[in-house]
């Protein structure tokens, strides 16, 4: 994470580098390691140094007196296989129609299509926005088997003989509390802003021009 529009999350402040810190979800635990920060990166009160593994929740601040991030634990309750029954292929998406219905705004209404014509089951992309990934590759159109990771939107999802089975899942909850941006003409753009964001969901900022909306981007 940091300043730059490269990574996955974007904080423009002016004590965030360009490349600020990495954190890496380990279950239980999260491993921090500061990029070589001009202003540093704090993991509970302490500016850490190398590679630190904290347990969660744990408070995370960039620069000291910098936004502060709430990193928390969540596991999500194992969900039934859903069955294709006498189906060859099911649909997975947003629509009602889909067999496999996912509530994810990054998931489009058609988003894929798993068939089981052949030996192994084939999963199709329908030209969705996001893409459709299996063991982290993006695809068009790919065989998977039992052991193959298909994710579409923030869903993990597995799929056999008897159907598609949402996986029991881990993620961590992005948050902020307090967050101000103040330029140095001492002009105050964002004063206290908090929120967080569950895994896959989207967050709009709106305001007219000259309000701070385009100051920071997640």
């Amino acid at each position: 994470m940091g300043r730059s529009d490269e990574h996955r999350v974007q904080v423009v402040h002016p004590l965030v580098s360009r490349s600020h810190a990495r954190i890496r979800h380990l279950g239980a635990t999260c491993e921090v390691s500061d990029l070589g920060s001009t202003h540093g990166t704090f993991l509970a009160g302490e500016r850490i140094r190398g590679v630190v593994t904290g347990t969660l929740p744990a408070s995370m601040q960039l620069g000291p007196a910098g936004p502060v991030l709430h990193l928390v634990h969540e596991t999500s309750a194992p969900s039934p296989a859903l069955g294709r029954g006498a189906f060859h292929e099911v649909l997975i998406g947003r629509d009602h129609a889909c067999e496999v219905r996912l509530g994810d705004l990054l998931v489009s209404r058609r988003h894929a299509r798993i068939s089981w014509d052949g030996p192994s089951p084939v999963v199709e992309d329908l030209g969705s926005v996001n893409g459709t990934y299996v063991d982290g590759h993006r695809i068009t159109r790919a065989e998977i088997d039992a052991d193959s990771l298909l994710m579409v939107g923030g869903s993990r999802l597995q799929v056999d003989a008897s159907g598609v089975r949402l996986i029991e899942g881990t993620e961590v909850r992005f948050a902020t509390v307090g967050l101000g941006v103040t330029l140095p003409s001492g002009r105050t753009l964002l004063d206290d802003v908090s929120f967080s964001l569950a895994p896959g969901a989207l967050m709009a900022v709106i305001g007219g021009s000259g309000t701070g909306n385009t100051t920071w981007r997640i």
